[in-house]
């Protein structure tokens, strides 16, 4: 009789050892701190940009940097444009009314109305010309420049923190136009004030005024007196 096997078959052997299919998926854990920067910045590119900047202190603070350029708008001498017509419209009434009658010469009559004509345009454009191009305005973070003429020599400047205020002048026709004049009175009443003239839109480049040298007094530690 042949003794009872207590061993199992190959086929079922070899079933038990293989390893079972059915696993429970394994859960990733947090990435460690500097796989998180390195993906951070991987994403946002400018992040590490962004952080050097805001670390870095602000060098350009007290840089003098410009806030406005201005020049003398052509369109304040209107009037006087105005009062040439009407002056040349009285030349040639005049000299057709003085010239005698009889002389038979009408070619001086014309030329002579040409030459005055002529001088008075000549004179207005040059004037007109000149302004535009010889009255310059500058504003920056720190002081008022006012250039007359093409000469560096002839450009004057007032710190901002000695400004005690702006004054608007214009006459009706200017108010119409747009266009007006900017007195700067300092602080120090010995001192001359500041004349812009022809400024385009003057209230607005008043108040812009007026907003740096709040803000240079500001930093000195000043305040601003309203003028009366």
């Amino acid at each position: 009789m042949e003794p009872l096997s207590t061993a199992k078959s190959d086929p079922e052997q070899t079933k038990e050892n293989a390893p079972s299919t059915e696993s429970t998926p394994s859960v990733p854990g947090p990435p460690p701190l500097a796989e998180k920067i390195i993906s951070a910045t991987r994403d946002s590119p400018g992040i590490a940009n962004r952080l050097e900047r805001q670390a870095q202190p602000n060098i350009d603070e007290d840089q003098e940097t410009d806030i406005w350029w201005g020049s003398y708008a052509g369109r304040t001498m209107t009037p006087s444009f105005i009062v040439c017509g009407l002056l040349t419209v009285l030349l040639i009434w005049s000299v057709w009314l003085i010239w005698p009658e009889p002389d038979n010469r009408p070619y001086l009559e014309r030329y002579t109305t040409y030459i005055l004509v002529g001088a008075v345009w000549s004179f207005q454009v040059v004037r007109w010309g000149y302004r535009i191009l010889a009255l310059n305005y500058r504003l920056t973070t720190h002081r008022l420049f006012c250039q007359r003429g093409f000469q560096t020599a002839a450009m004057t400047s007032i710190d901002l923190s000695k400004i005690a205020t702006v004054r608007i002048e214009r006459a009706p026709l200017e108010n119409q136009l747009k266009v007006g004049r900017l007195r700067i009175i300092p602080v120090d009443a010995s001192l001359p004030p500041l004349l812009l003239e022809g400024v385009w839109h003057p209230d607005q480049i008043a108040g812009l005024i007026m907003k740096q040298v709040q803000q240079a007094r500001q930093k000195q530690g000043q305040t601003v007196h309203s003028a009366n």
